[in-house]
């Protein structure tokens, strides 16, 4: 299925004639307001110690502020995104430096000779193919994350935020493979069961035995939540199922009271699995 593309002439005041050239504005307006929320999720959520927020004193329509609501000429006023007061809770702690020094009596191991031409090549080949894929993976996640339902005209519109964000580092027939992967995703039925009548939480952090996770869709209902990993290869199971049996130990104390179903979905080429843990 191929995406639409829009092309309209920028003419001064069109939008108060032309219905569909204002709509086509306030898609775009809606689409960077997205983009910017996304920015402010992960500023908030990849900090690991400390975080620290400066936020415009006198925000203004000319100078708005994604943290503080601000005054239109007609003294009405705008919160396109959120309102922080100021405030402070805990205390910044400074990052520490985790190398370790080697002692005087340390011997260094022996280092094998090996080719140096064929490793460096074998390095580059095995490299690349790693990055494609965590760039891929990344793609994927990002995909289902930007589209606002779980169904094909949500995803057909993130569909345009995922090519604008991953053009420079995958080509076009891996993006479309991505998307490919997302639609059958969606309208896989066990997706589907673990998703309906719940409310669906996305990318959420999660500590886990004093670690940072992340728990792809969190789905809770009035007495069931269904917590959801989807990856697009299957080549690491064992660890995929240790992770997620961690999130659903974890939730179980948290929510004794529903029952916890964890599954993961893997989105592979033509096809989609998954495993109940």
């Amino acid at each position: 299925e191929k995406g639409e593309w829009i092309v309209k002439s920028r003419i001064s005041g069109r939008e108060n004639f032309d219905p569909e050239y204002a709509g086509v504005l306030e898609q775009i307006k809606e689409l960077e307001k997205q983009e910017n929320i996304n920015k402010i999720y992960v500023a908030f959520t990849r900090a690991t110690k400390s975080l620290i927020i400066i936020k415009q004193a006198a925000p203004s329509g000319n100078s708005p502020s994604f943290f503080s609501f601000y005054t239109r000429s007609d003294k009405s006023e705008v919160n396109d995104y959120l309102d922080l007061k100021e405030f402070s809770f805990g205390k910044i702690l400074p990052s520490k430096s985790e190398q370790k020094e080697a002692t005087k009596d340390e011997k260094m191991p022996e280092i094998l000779k090996i080719e140096r031409q064929d490793v460096e090549a074998r390095e580059q080949k095995t490299s690349g193919k790693n990055l494609e894929a965590i760039y891929f993976g990344l793609a994927f996640h990002y995909l289902l994350e930007m589209s606002e339902k779980f169904d094909e005209n949500s995803l057909l519109k993130a569909k345009s935020l995922m090519l604008n964000k991953f053009y420079k580092f995958l080509s076009p027939d891996r993006l479309e493979d991505a998307f490919k992967r997302a639609k059958m995703l969606i309208n896989e039925p066990k997706f589907l069961e673990c998703i309906i009548d719940k409310e669906i939480y996305k990318e959420q952090p999660f500590k886990v035995k004093n670690e940072l996770k992340q728990m792809d869709l969190f789905c809770i209902g009035e007495s069931e939540i269904c917590v959801i990993d989807y990856k697009t290869t299957d080549k690491n199971i064992e660890e995929n199922k240790k992770q997620v049996g961690e999130y659903k130990e974890a939730l179980s104390k948290f929510y004794p009271k529903h029952s916890i179903i964890a599954v993961i979905f893997y989105a592979l080429d033509g096809k989609i699995s998954y495993i109940e843990v």
